[in-house]
């Protein structure tokens, strides 16, 4: 019995190959839709699995979560810090282990003396507790460790030091400090993405009022979210930093939510449309074998008198069905490895794993799947309504006049019906995306980024302390000697230099350069409130970003005061404390009254002083500042994002070490400067990397992931309109080749042309209409959905709303007008003669 059905298998997959080559048009009509709609899954699937699906490189990730804590309106800012971390990780009942740390460019000198900009990972002891991936040698942090130990990536073993088998346990210079290597990680281990060394943060007193760091944790086996944010809110209800401030909130968010970001929305809806788009594609063809098979009425009426049983008939069917199917897979498996480079290309850069998109086994076996589904959805439907019909009568009636029922008919418009509406709800989220990618890149960043580039630094070995001052019980209060002050001297140095070069209009620097490959900070700073009138009367703290600035920033980046003034050279470390606010702190802590004059206390007091916990990287000179001015509001860590409250603080007055010099060019290409600004920077000092970034390149980069979407949905929209206009083509074209005879009689009796023109085209139409009001439907129905992921633009925008359907009108008044006029210019005697 098996051989004989496998026998019948291959009979079946020859007939159904000789029957495709003599019917070539449908065929190839049939195979290029099918690719179209598989080739799209499989690409959307590729990616989404490599994202979303694969297992992150950390071992049993699922048990580790990023923990934030919420600001005064409840959203989550990303920061933590010792007095919520390190009791947790002493106590906690659910976590086995968890840590704190932060980010920070650095430069890291090799044994040739050549310097190298890396990123370094300045975290808690339990880093390597929570993140268990081994160590391929040495060893990870220990209580009691110095915090000059370190732990290097393979990466910047291999690369940066030619993987020294002698390297643990010898000194290595990071920015001017000897720091000790204790390991090296594992390949292919690095969280934060792009990280190239652990070093072991310094902890103390003075750091438990630091709440500006990331919080990780690790929690134990078959402890769920909800258990663990439980525990944190529990002990976070008892923290209270400063007196006035509110206790903390905590928010927890799984590990892989935290890699991917806000680009899981967009995934899942390029997957809805996908799917749409896929389904549009299996009723097309449903609709090319149903019209085929009228056609085959007779041949198939004919088997079945010769014995033929339904079952035969309908394994037959479905054979040709899945042929098809089959031949459009691998075609669209085809198409699919072309679209996943072109993806990778226009994909953002920060989506992790993109470039692990491949067709690898899973999308193989998704393909596949796919080609099994579309094979059943497109034919059964055609196989049965063939197989299962009344065919005795249809060798003496015809085929041809069998055929034209009214029931087979309305299969038909359903079918177009549903495919059209389908298209209307994929055009219109598509229409949504590109509008929305249109504002997002229309919007004022609040700076002019036209032939702009920036050099990030940071310059190291410079701090100047010949003598340190103590109490009489020894501690440090302060130094003999100009600390930061070499630090401040030579970026002016630089800048002075840069400035001077052929082709350099103006140069400016600042610690956080707006828009800059997510390099702002992440979390705003409490600056205290000196005096009176301000909105809100009590005594909470003004949260709002900081950021260092020299004096050329502002006309560097053609920005013009809204009130007072803009920082000047004359604001130097001798001078008093000045600062400038933006017009969103404006907004938020003085009722747009001008705050020019006001005082502001600085964030941390006595953190980045002389013996604070953060005087390693910075040094502020004042506790108080003045406000001098006020600037517009400029778009800080993405173009999407709204202004927060920001400080500009004079980089005398308070000097980083990390700084980014922001150059405005006088030609069209600000590229063709980097090699002089490397040669003047290499002449003060060859051991500081540079690290080069093109404005046009940085604003491209924030947009990426929104174009990416807009991209996909348009390509989808655009094919789901040429199937549905084929559908309905096809559907019209059918309608006519059908009713000869009727429209030979309608002609007879004196129909004019015109008339059976406006017959069929308004058969067409009708359809049309109903499916594009469905679609509307549809679209209202799931607004929710794709608002998530708009930017200045509603779900139901009028103008995408009243376009789309006008777009399906005009693409159904071609679709039918084709076939309707053939129709028009029927001979009656010809027609009546053929049928």
């Amino acid at each position: 019995m098996a051989f004989r059905w496998v026998e019948d298998l291959a009979q079946d997959l020859r007939k159904s190959a000789r029957t495709l080559r003599t019917q070539r048009s449908f065929a190839a009509t049939t195979i290029v839709t099918l690719a179209l709609g598989i080739g799209a899954s499989t690409v959307i699937f590729s990616v989404v699995d490599a994202v979303l699906l694969a297992p992150l490189d950390y071992n049993d990730a699922e048990q580790i979560f990023r923990i934030r804590t919420l600001d005064a309106q409840g959203q989550p800012t990303g920061a933590v810090g010792p007095a919520l971390m390190e009791p947790f990780a002493e106590t906690s009942q659910t976590a086995a282990a968890a840590f704190y740390g932060y980010s920070n460019e650095t430069s890291v000198i090799n044994r040739e003396g050549t310097a190298f900009a890396i990123t370094e990972y300045r975290t808690s002891e339990q880093f390597f507790r929570v993140f268990t991936n081994p160590l391929i040698r040495g060893r990870s942090f220990e209580p009691g460790d110095e915090y000059s130990n370190t732990i290097l990536s393979y990466q910047t073993w291999r690369d940066l030091f030619g993987s020294d088998p002698d390297i643990v346990g010898s000194s290595i210079n990071v920015n001017g400090d000897n720091l000790r290597v204790i390991g090296i990680a594992g390949p292919g281990f690095e969280y934060p993405v792009g990280t190239a060394m652990w070093t072991k943060i310094f902890t103390g007193p003075a750091t438990r009022m630091l709440v500006n760091m990331e919080g990780y944790a690790r929690v134990r086996p078959g402890i769920a979210a909800a258990q663990l944010s439980a525990e944190l809110d529990g002990m976070a209800a008892g923290i209270q930093l400063r007196p006035g401030d509110r206790t903390m909130q905590t928010a927890v968010r799984p590990l892989i939510e935290e890699i991917v970001g806000d680009f899981k929305g967009t995934l899942f809806i390029i997957s809805g449309a996908t799917a749409i788009l896929l389904l549009i594609a299996c009723l097309n063809v449903a609709n090319l074998l149903l019209t085929r098979g009228m056609v085959r009425m007779g041949e198939i009426a004919l088997r079945e008198a010769l014995g033929a049983g339904r079952g035969r008939i309908f394994r037959l069917l479905m054979t040709e069905s899945l042929l098809l199917c089959a031949l459009g897979g691998a075609l669209g498996l085809g198409l699919a490895m072309g679209a996943i480079r072109v993806v990778q290309a226009i994909g953002p850069k920060d989506l992790p794993r993109l470039d692990t998109v491949s067709i690898d086994q899973n999308t193989f076996l998704f393909a596949t799947g796919c080609v099994l589904v579309t094979a059943f959805l497109a034919g059964f439907t055609p196989a049965v309504r063939l197989s299962w019909s009344d065919l005795s009568g249809l060798i003496n009636a015809g085929a041809r006049a069998g055929a034209s029922g009214p029931g087979r008919n309305r299969l038909f418009g359903a079918l177009v019906v549903v495919e059209t509406s389908l298209a209307v709800m994929l055009v219109i989220g598509a229409g949504l995306l590109v509008r929305s990618y249109a504002s997002l890149v229309s919007t004022n960043p609040g700076f002019d980024p036209d032939r702009m580039l920036t050099l990030l630094l940071n310059v190291p070995g410079r701090l100047d302390i010949q003598s340190v001052k103590t109490d009489a019980n020894g501690n440090p209060t302060g130094y003999v000697g100009t600390g930061y002050l070499p630090v401040a001297r030579f970026y002016e140095e630089l800048a002075q230099r840069i400035a001077a070069l052929p082709g350099v209009t103006s140069v400016g620097g600042t610690a956080f350069a707006p828009l800059n490959a997510g390099r702002f900070p992440s979390t705003p700073v409490p600056y205290r409130r000196v005096g009176a009138g301000d909105r809100a009367q009590d005594q909470s703290p003004w949260l709002a970003y900081n950021n260092q600035v020299m004096p050329g920033f502002f006309t560097t980046l053609a920005i013009r005061p809204v009130a007072g003034r803009l920082l000047e050279p004359s604001d130097t470390r001798d001078s008093a404390g000045v600062v400038l606010v933006n017009e969103a702190f404006v907004r938020a802590y003085f009722d747009g009254v001008n705050p020019v004059g006001r005082r502001l206390g600085m964030p941390n007091p006595g953190a980045t002083r002389f013996g604070g916990v953060a005087f390693g990287i910075s040094e502020r000179m004042m506790d108080e500042a003045e406000i001098v001015g006020v600037i517009p509001d400029v778009k800080q860590g993405k173009l999407s994002d709204p202004v927060l409250p920001g400080v500009y603080i004079a980089h005398e007055q308070w000097t980083t070490r990390r700084l980014a010099l922001v150059v405005r060019a006088g030609i069209d290409d600000p590229s063709s400067l980097i090699p002089a600004i490397r040669r003047e920077l290499a002449s003060m000092d060859p051991t500081i990397p540079p690290v080069f970034s093109v404005y046009s390149d940085v604003i491209a980069s924030s947009l990426a992931r929104q174009k990416l979407g807009a991209v996909l949905l348009v390509v989808f929209g655009f094919v789901s309109l040429t199937l549905a206009a084929v559908g309905l083509y096809g559907l019209v074209s059918y309608s006519v080749s059908q009713r000869g005879s009727e429209i030979a009689v309608r002609s007879a009796l004196g129909a004019d042309g015109n008339s059976v023109l406006k017959m069929f085209l308004g058969n067409g139409l009708r359809l049309a209409v109903v499916g594009i009001v469905l679609g509307l439907m549809g679209a209202f129905a799931l607004r929710r959905v794709v608002a998530s992921q708009l930017y200045g633009v509603s779900a139901l925008d009028p103008q995408v709303l009243a376009l789309v359907p006008l777009t399906m009108l005009c693409v159904a008044l071609v679709a039918s007008y084709l076939p309707a006029r053939r129709a028009s210019r029927v001979n009656p005697s010809t027609a009546l003669r053929e049928n």
